[in-house]
């Protein structure tokens, strides 16, 4: 019975079907952090992105200062009247090209630190979180396979009192992995938390 409320839970949630206000409001504090973690998430991919391409365009930049800065050198041996000034205007230009090289050092350590933050507190929080959401659907199918059975209870009679029961205990079971694994993911998405994967 549980697996019939479970995927119609599942179904209702994948087409967006309205859920019970006081259940979605019990949960606000969680939805806003899972808000604040797909925003860092989008944030470092898109950090790591930026740092690559500044890589890209930095190693072109400096080759071309480099070639340009020989060209101005050779042209330098060429000329007769300003060929002190352009071979010492070539040898600027290179030497700004090879310098320019030494800011990859820290931007390849930062890609790292990133990539490291993105494979160890992104994956790890991101599985807590899926595993935070089957739970999350279970408890509210429990809920409504509760409020099903209670529909259909009669006490007089004790008539769908072990239906009842049945869901009752499920809710219970349901609500203990959902509130353990929320607590979780509410405190992976904590600022502290991530940053202690950076300092390991």
């Amino acid at each position: 019975m549980q697996h019939f409320w479970v995927t119609k839970k599942t179904v209702q949630r994948k087409l967006g079907s309205k859920e019970d206000e006081h259940i979605i409001s019990s949960d606000s504090e969680l939805d806003a952090k899972i808000e604040i973690f797909k925003s860092i998430n989008e944030t470092t991919s898109e950090l790591s992105r930026i740092i690559d391409l500044y890589q890209e365009r930095l190693c072109v930049l400096s080759q071309e200062e480099c070639v340009f800065g020989r060209f101005l050198k050779e042209a330098g041996k060429r000329s007769k009247t300003t060929a002190l000034s352009i071979t010492n205007t070539g040898k600027s230009v290179t030497y700004c090209g090879q310098q320019r090289m030494c800011v990859r050092v820290p931007l390849l350590r930062l890609q790292h630190e990133v990539n490291i933050y993105r494979n160890r507190a992104i994956t790890d929080t991101q599985s807590t979180i899926s595993a935070m959401e089957r739970e999350r659907t279970e408890y509210r199918a429990a809920l409504e396979w509760m409020k099903s059975s209670s529909s259909e209870l009669d006490p007089d009679t004790g008539r769908g009192v072990d239906k009842f029961r049945t869901a009752q205990s499920h809710v219970r079971g349901a609500k203990q992995i959902f509130d353990t694994l929320s607590m979780d993911s509410i405190q992976k998405v904590r600022i502290e938390k991530f940053s202690k994967y950076l300092c390991n």
